[in-house]
């Protein structure tokens, strides 16, 4: 059974709202971005699910615009939607700050969208990323 996601990408102006990680790997330190979001629980739509993880990780209250699309692995399936701030101040909570540390970092980012090709994302994020900006 796959691990079902749900992720919102969040724009404030030109900028979309990322989650940068550097995590230890091997011995090597990986740096790249991520759509914020994650695991869907019991009993929860992925609706839900995503907003309650934008939530807990990001500190902020969202609503969600439209589904943008899918991203599938062997083992995962992540939904990805565009979403809308609401209210509430960016700080990051949840699990990623309670696993916080050098060698395993989280940290908000705004990424401005004409810088959107320049930074470590997976290729399928990034188009996901650009059909929103064009909506």
């Amino acid at each position: 059974m796959k691990i079902v996601s749900g992720r919102a990408i969040i724009f404030d102006g030109k900028d979309v709202l990322l989650m940068f990680r550097r995590r230890l790997a091997n011995g090597v330190f990986k740096e790249y971005y991520a759509i914020p979001g994650g695991t869907q629980e019991k009993n929860e739509s992925i609706e839900e699910c995503t907003i309650r993880e934008i939530k807990e990780e990001f500190g902020i209250d969202i609503e969600i615009i439209s589904y943008l699309g899918k991203v599938e692995t062997d083992d995962r399936i992540g939904y990805i939607y565009s979403a809308r701030k609401l209210f509430g101040s960016l700080a990051l909570g949840g699990e990623e700050l309670e696993e916080n540390s050098t060698n395993n970092y989280y940290e908000i980012r705004k990424v401005n969208i004409n810088e959107i090709d320049n930074i470590e994302l997976l290729p399928e994020n990034r188009e996901l990323i650009k059909k929103a900006a064009r909506e």
